[in-house]
């Protein structure tokens, strides 16, 4: 099975409104949660579903169901201050890469992920991540297959 590291997107998609990516992204979760994809994320991804979603809702419960569901689905690794520094390079690096997103990309190259699913553009070129968009169905099909 292909490990890959989810974005925070792909939940909040998945829970949002949009016509298009919120079923693409309950497919790629449904897939994670049949087994046929290992999901893994920084633990870090909690705090941005809970951030974002208790922004949106105003609602501290429904936020904090909406980050435990995620937390439930994938494999959280820690954030370590190896992961931290070795962000703050790619965020120098990456000037479309967000500081909390070079945090789950050093995770997912600290922990030998070479995927990572997510709607977000400031993944694309860092060295040794691929960036999956969950709306990509061929992608996201290989992946399953374990040729992508």
């Amino acid at each position: 099975m292909t490990r890959v590291l989810l974005d925070a997107n792909v939940f909040l998609h998945a829970i949002g409104s949009d016509a298009v990516l919120r079923p693409a992204c309950r497919r790629v979760l449904s897939m994670v949660e049949a087994g046929e994809l290992v999901g893994e994320a920084s633990a870090l991804i909690v705090d941005e579903i809970v951030h974002v979603r208790n922004r949106r809702l105003g609602d501290r419960q429904q936020a904090v169901a909406d980050g435990t569901a995620a937390a439930a689905l994938c494999l959280l690794h820690p954030v370590a201050q190896e992961d931290v520094e070795a962000a703050m390079g790619l965020f120098v690096e990456a000037p479309r890469l967000q500081m909390r997103d070079a945090i789950h990309a050093a995770v997912a190259r600290r922990y030998g992920l070479s995927v990572v699913l997510s709607r977000d553009r400031g993944f694309d070129g860092i060295p040794g991540l691929r960036r999956v968009d969950p709306a990509d169905v061929e992608a996201i099909a290989a992946l399953v297959a374990g040729s992508g």
